[in-house]
This record gives C-alpha cells, sequence and structure tokens, in this order.
C-alpha cells in the first residue's frame, strides 16, 4: 500500500510560501483592512459603526446595532488572529528556507567523502586499523 508523502526541499518551503501562506496571509489583511473602516481611529469597541438606524427613536435598532457591533468585534479578533498566525507560518517557513541554503552553502565534500559515500564504506576515524581505543573495551581502567 502507497502512502502519499511529501518531500520537503527547499523549492518546496518556498511554493508553499508563495503560493499558499503570503496569498492567504494577503487576502485575511484585506479582510481587517476593510472591516477597520467600521471602527473608530482610536481602536475602542463602543464607536463601532454599524448603520441600523437612530437608537434613539427606534430601541430595537439601539439593540440590534450592539449585537451586531459585538459580533463585528469578535470577528475582527478573529481575523487578527489568523492574521497573526500567518505571519508567524510564513516567517517559520522562510527561516526554515534560510536554513536550508546555508545547509546546502555548507554542504561540501571532498573527494574521499563522496568515495566512502559511493562505495558504501563506513569512514574510519584514523585510515588505519579499526581497533577501539575505548579503555573498557581494551581492559583499561
Amino acid at each position: 500500500m502507497s502512502e502519499d508523502k511529501t518531500k520537503v526541499t527547499l523549492e518546496y518551503l518556498r511554493e508553499l510560501r508563495d503560493t499558499k501562506v503570503e496569498p492567504l496571509r494577503e487576502k485575511v489583511s484585506e479582510m481587517k483592512t476593510r472591516a477597520a473602516q467600521n471602527y473608530p481611529e482610536d481602536g475602542g469597541d463602543s464607536g463601532i459603526n454599524v448603520p441600523f438606524g437612530n437608537g434613539e427613536l427606534l430601541p430595537a435598532a439601539r439593540d440590534l446595532s450592539a449585537e451586531i457591533r459585538g459580533v463585528l468585534s469578535q470577528v475582527t479578533t478573529s481575523i487578527t488572529e489568523l492574521e497573526t498566525r500567518l505571519l508567524d507560518m510564513s516567517h517559520g517557513i522562510r527561516y526554515s528556507e534560510l536554513l536550508f541554503e546555508e545547509l546546502e552553502s555548507d554542504a561540501e565534500l571532498d573527494a574521499a567523502q563522496v568515495n566512502r559515500i559511493i562505495s558504501g564504506n563506513a569512514p574510519s576515524d584514523s585510515g588505519g586499523s579499526s581497533s577501539s581505543t575505548d579503555p573498557e573495551e581494551t581492559g583499561g581502567s
């Protein structure tokens, strides 16, 4: 039975950030900006502009406005949290990209290492005999 697996590569990380996370974050930021048009500049909840008539003349309009004001506040809080999470994801993916790039740039092998990898031989510490230098294995104290 075959399982679908995702190989994480530098290209995969870039594609994930550029085609999935960043576009979604931009859309969420646009939603937040559009929603901010209903809020006063001081950022307070009490002045959310909910145009449902004059509450002084129609108490039901005032009650409806208060209820919608509360829901809008919750939605805006959720949008802000989502935007923060997407920003964190984007930064995390970018950090992983930088680590991949650093690992790839440091991944230089000399001819002896390449030969050992190709031939399947395990590297030896001294290049000579494989005798142990551990005192316990050699009967030392």
